[in-house]
C-alpha cells in the first residue's frame, strides 16, 4: 500500500494483485514442472520417455519466460505507482 496513489481521500486507492499473483503462480507452476520433468528423465529407458521429459521441461522453460515477463511488468507497474505516489505530494494522513 505504500507504494499506491492516493485516492480522493488522501487515502491510498485499492490496487489490483492479479499481476503479482499470476506472477507467482507461473513461477511456482514451472519449478513444479522443473521437478516432474527432472523425475521423467531419470526414471526413462526408451527414447520416447526422454523426448517426454524434454517436452515437460520445454513446457517449464516457457512457463518461466512468461514469468519473468510478468515480473517486468509488475515492476514496471510498482515504479509508476511510486512515481504518481511522489508526484501527489506529501501525505495528509498520518
Amino acid at each position: 500500500m505504500a507504494s499506491a496513489p492516493l485516492g480522493p481521500s488522501s487515502a491510498p486507492r485499492r490496487v489490483s494483485t492479479a499481476l503479482p499473483a499470476a506472477w507467482w503462480a507461473l513461477r511456482a507452476g514451472s519449478g513444479v514442472l522443473y521437478a516432474v520433468a527432472d523425475q521423467m528423465f531419470k526414471r526413462a529407458e526408451e527414447p520416447e520417455a526422454w523426448r517426454n521429459s524434454l517436452a515437460v521441461g520445454i513446457l517449464a522453460d516457457a512457463l518461466m519466460a512468461a514469468s519473468a515477463v510478468l515480473a517486468i511488468l509488475f515492476v514496471r507497474k510498482l515504479t509508476a505507482m511510486q512515481h504518481a505516489r511522489t508526484s501527489s505530494g506529501p501525505s495528509t494522513t498520518a
